[in-house]
């Protein structure tokens, strides 16, 4: 039986503890040329520039072109056309960078384009939205290049800003399904949460 590759986050890239990275797609293939199938320890929002081609998050696979943004949770089973899909860029995070700043343990879950059980993990952006979520990762790159360990307040902003517009712009392109809506039980939430990231571990 085959094995999916799973990669965990690479806290100590910049040389310190540091929960979130922007990843330059032509740099990410070459680690996925032989593993398409692969899984993350961390959430995902992968912006494609150029190229096009399949991408698939678990059960929702579709083609993907420049202006699509896909989403992915923990856990998730990933795979895409690393051949035909040229570039783009991965806003990568821990929950943790969030959770330890912001009071509200069930901020992510209630966001529909990272939920549980969603049917789909994409969303095209409007050219304005594109153009300022492309711009916020730039400015979350050059901070990232002058991150102090005693300052990352501007690195939550920028991704706080952009999780908002992301949030928006998946509302307006994906019809919500009744139980797919912001208000639903944080117990469900945080059990199918569970069940994402461990069903591999826990039986």
């Amino acid at each position: 039986m085959n094995t999916i590759s799973r990669f965990p986050f690479f806290r100590t890239k910049y040389g310190r503890d540091l929960l979130i990275d922007i990843v330059e797609l032509k740099y990410a293939r070459r680690f996925l040329r032989t593993e398409t199938v692969h899984t993350l320890t961390y959430y995902d929002i992968t912006l494609i520039t150029e190229g096009e081609g399949y991408f698939s998050i678990d059960e929702d696979t579709g083609i993907v072109k420049p202006g699509d943004v896909i989403f992915s949770r923990p856990g998730e089973i990933r795979c895409w056309n690393t051949r035909t899909i040229r570039n783009g860029y991965a806003l990568i995070f821990e929950e943790e960078f969030l959770l330890s700043f912001f009071n509200d343990p069930e901020f992510l879950g209630r966001l529909c384009c990272f939920r549980p059980g969603r049917i789909f993990s994409r969303c095209t952006l409007r050219e304005s939205v594109y153009g300022r979520i492309l711009s916020l990762m730039m400015d979350v790159r050059k901070e990232i290049a002058v991150f102090s360990r005693k300052d990352n307040h501007l690195l939550r902003a920028l991704l706080y800003e952009a999780l908002i517009l992301l949030y928006r712009s998946y509302q307006q392109d994906i019809p919500l399904l009744p139980d797919q809506t912001i208000g639903s039980s944080p117990h469900v939430s945080r059990f199918l949460k569970l069940v994402t990231e461990c069903y591999k571990q826990e039986h």
